[in-house]
C-alpha cells in the first residue's frame, strides 16, 4: 500500500536531480570592468572540452561606446570561433548592450582555458584600447 505512492514521487524527484547538473553546467564571471564598460561571459559546457561564451557589453556611462571591436586570443592548444558582435555601438547608461558569442575547445583539457582580451571602441571621437586576461574559467 504505502510503498506506491512513494514510487508516484520518485520519478518528480528523479527529474529535479536530472534538471541540477544541467543548471550546474553554465556560470556567469565577470572577465573585465573599466572606465564604465562591463564585459561578462556566461559560459556554458558543451562537452568535457568545449565551452560556449556568451560575452555581454553593458556602458554604465553617460555616452555610446561606438565602433566596438573585441578581440580574444587563446594558447595554442585552444581552438576558438568567435561570431560576429551584435551592434558596433554599446549604448549610454546601460540602456541595453552588444553580445559577442564564443566558442572555445580545449584540446589538452589538463591545461588551463585561458584567454586575453582586447578592446577599442570610440567615444566622443577619441579611440580607446583596453586589454585584460581572463586567466580561469569557471569549472563546470
Amino acid at each position: 500500500g504505502p510503498a506506491a505512492p512513494a514510487m508516484a514521487t520518485g520519478p518528480m524527484l528523479g527529474g529535479g536531480g536530472a534538471a541540477a547538473p544541467a543548471a550546474k553546467r553554465s556560470a556567469q564571471i565577470t572577465a573585465f570592468e573599466k572606465e564604465g564598460l562591463v564585459v561578462t561571459m556566461d559560459c556554458t559546457k558543451l562537452d568535457d572540452q568545449a565551452l560556449d561564451i556568451l560575452c555581454s557589453f553593458k556602458n554604465s556611462t553617460g555616452k555610446d561606446m561606438e565602433r566596438l571591436v573585441f578581440q580574444a586570443a587563446v594558447p595554442k592548444y585552444v581552438q576558438m570561433a568567435m561570431q560576429p558582435a551584435s551592434a558596433a555601438v554599446v549604448p549610454a547608461n546601460g540602456a541595453g548592450g552588444v553580445t559577442q558569442r564564443v566558442k572555445v575547445t580545449n584540446t589538452a583539457p589538463a591545461k588551463p582555458l585561458m584567454m586575453r582580451l582586447k578592446i577599442r571602441y570610440v567615444v566622443g571621437g577619441r579611440q580607446i584600447e583596453h586589454t585584460g586576461q581572463v586567466s580561469s574559467f569557471p569549472a563546470l
